[in-house]
């Protein structure tokens, strides 16, 4: 029953053309990514240096598409591909940043994560191969 009234509420937001990653910020429409460079910025603007988190654009369809009647070995082949993707584009994006642009916390699988600066903040976000920059959130587990 859940699932049908996912579906459902899904189903009356894709019909109706809503994005549903659209916020409203002081009375105006606008995507999420342009919200979050509103508040890197604004975090850039009272600190030297903020914590980021960077997601790497997804790379060429065949490493991506899921085809669930694929053999697991060509599931698995894929998934080499796509990890070798991600390494290879991260170590690109890192070896352009300086030591005073950017210092790297840790990776992810499609990512990774540090400490950014305005230099390399505006570094990166004229990078193509960058998909997202978003500021680290921290979450506490609560009984």
């Amino acid at each position: 029953m859940k699932r049908l009234a996912l579906f459902l509420v899904l189903g009356i937001i894709l019909i109706s053309g809503c994005n549903v990653n659209d916020r409203k910020v002081q009375g105006e429409n606008i995507s999420e990514e342009e919200t979050l460079e509103q508040e890197i910025v604004r975090l850039l603007n009272a600190s030297p240096e903020i914590e980021v988190t960077v997601k790497i654009k997804d790379g060429p369809d065949d490493y991506f598409n899921l085809n669930l009647e694929e053999t697991l070995e060509i599931r698995k082949a894929k998934s080499i591909l796509r990890d070798d993707y991600f390494d290879e584009k991260r170590n690109q994006i890192l070896s352009n940043l300086s030591e005073d642009e950017f210092r790297l916390k840790g990776s992810v699988s499609r990512g990774f994560g540090g400490y950014l600066t305005k230099k390399g903040y505006e570094k990166l976000r004229n990078n193509h191969d960058i998909g997202i920059i978003e500021p680290a959130r921290e979450f506490q587990i609560i009984d």
